[in-house]
């Protein structure tokens, strides 16, 4: 972040994905991963008309995040839920609360 502007400098958000979240195939780009390839969140136009959904499972971030922020429920409980991994309902938490920031 720009400390003298309260900005975030553009080299720091757009670079890294563009060199590690973007897959390519042998027609050009074919799905990006916003968050890394490390991540498990993905934007795939195949899946969900290209809406964010958790890699290999096509459930959408929204929905997972809406399933956590429900009272009572925790990230163990969505993650049975969805037969999912704590760490997807983790990355898909911290990717939806990122788009509202």
């Amino acid at each position: 972040m720009d400390d003298l502007r309260k900005q975030f400098v553009f080299s720091d958000i757009i670079k890294p994905t563009l060199y590690e979240g973007i897959e390519y195939g042998t027609d050009g780009a074919i799905r990006w991963f916003p968050l890394g390839k490390r991540k498990t969140i993905v934007l795939d136009p195949a899946l969900q008309f290209g809406t964010p959904v958790i890699s290999g499972t096509g459930v959408p971030t929204d929905t997972i995040y809406a399933s956590y922020m429900a009272e009572g429920r925790d990230q163990d409980m969505v993650a049975r839920i969805f037969d999912l991994t704590p760490k997807m309902v983790t990355d898909a938490v911290d990717f939806e609360e990122r788009l509202a920031a």
